[in-house]
C-alpha cells in the first residue's frame, strides 16, 4: 500500500503542563557495560494517565474483555482516509447522522475499509483547562458510519464518548 500524504496528528507532551500533566524523572542508565562512563546516555522513569494527547481507543477501554492494542492487526490503523469536516457542529452539541451524512457526501463517501477523520478543529482547545465541552457522536452516527465500512474512526477532540 503506497502513500500520498502523511500527517502527523501528534502534539508535544511538555512535562508538568497541561490538564494531564504528564511527570518526568531523569533517571541514570543500567549498569549494561556497554557504554563509557563518560558518554551521553539519557533514561527517563515516565508517568502518565494514559488518555494524554494523540492516542488509540481500543475494545478493552470500555469492555472489560475486550481487545487490547497489542492484539490489534497494524494493518487495521493504516489506509485510506475520508475527512469529515464537521467544524460547523458547534461545542458540546450532537453530531447527528444528517451532519455525518453531509461531510461524507462533501468528502466523497464513506468506503469499504476506510479511515474515518472527523475535523472539528478542536484541537485549538488542546490542553487549556477552560476547554469547552466536545461535539458528542449520537450512536446512530457512528453506526452508519460502520455500515459503510469505516474500519477505523479518528476524531480532533478527546473521543467520541
Amino acid at each position: 500500500m503506497e502513500f500520498e500524504n502523511l500527517i502527523d496528528l501528534s502534539h508535544p507532551i511538555v512535562p508538568e503542563t497541561g490538564a494531564r500533566p504528564v511527570s518526568l524523572e531523569r533517571v541514570p542508565p543500567p549498569e549494561f557495560g556497554f557504554f563509557p562512563k563518560d558518554q551521553w546516555y539519557i533514561m527517563h522513569r515516565v508517568a502518565f494517565l494514559n488518555h494524554v494527547c494523540t492516542h488509540i481507543e481500543v475494545p478493552y477501554h470500555t469492555v472489560q474483555d475486550g481487545r487490547d492494542l497489542a492484539a490489534v492487526p497494524l494493518a487495521q490503523l493504516c489506509g485510506e482516509a475520508a475527512i469529515l469536516d464537521l467544524t460547523s457542529v458547534p461545542p458540546g452539541a450532537d453530531v447527528t447522522l444528517s451532519a455525518v451524512r453531509s461531510a461524507a457526501d462533501r468528502a466523497g463517501g464513506i468506503h469499504q475499509g476506510d479511515i474515518v477523520f472527523c475535523r472539528f478543529d478542536f484541537d485549538r482547545h488542546f490542553g487549556k483547562p477552560d476547554a469547552p465541552k466536545p461535539p458528542v457522536f449520537t450512536s446512530e452516527a457512528v453506526e452508519w458510519l460502520v455500515e459503510q465500512g469505516m474500519k477505523l474512526m479518528g476524531v480532533d477532540t478527546g473521543g467520541i464518548e
